[in-house]
């Protein structure tokens, strides 16, 4: 061993120090740090949601909102082929119907069988009418 090197005079909190990289503080406000959290959250969230959605996601999983918007919007009409445009308003005419049969009153259920006749309507109707028949008699 070496003379004049011992480790019993040195402290393990000395020892230690040059292992781990001191943390400075920092120098700004608390306000200034919450603004840099809250950005570096919506840089986060911006890379995340930036990925541009495709004619298959529309196809199969789009809300009808979201489908609206994008036919609405004359983007599709752009990018779209004829026959993936035509596809794209048919689900959307199906979405549609499928809402008008799920939350539609009977008003516009009727007003829409008037239209189009379509059975599905019309079944719906016939059980709106019990149920409010139900609801009366109670």
């Amino acid at each position: 061993m070496a003379s004049g090197c011992s480790l019993k005079n040195v402290s393990p909190t000395h020892l230690f120090d040059n292992f781990f990289p001191k943390r400075t503080k920092s120098h700004l406000h608390p306000s200034q740090k919450k603004v840099q959290a809250l950005r570096r959250k919506q840089n986060t969230y911006a890379k995340i949601h930036t990925f541009p959605k495709t004619y298959l996601y529309y196809l199969r999983s789009a809300s009808l909102p979201e489908l609206r918007r994008y036919l609405d919007s004359g983007k599709a009409a752009e990018d779209l082929s004829l026959r993936e445009y035509t596809l794209l308003r048919a689900r959307r005419k199906g979405m549609e119907e499928d809402a008008l049969i799920r939350y539609g009153s009977l008003k516009e259920l009727i007003a829409a069988y008037d239209k189009t006749r379509n059975p599905r309507y019309k079944a719906r109707i016939l059980e709106l009418m019990k149920q409010e028949e139900k609801e009366e008699s109670q």
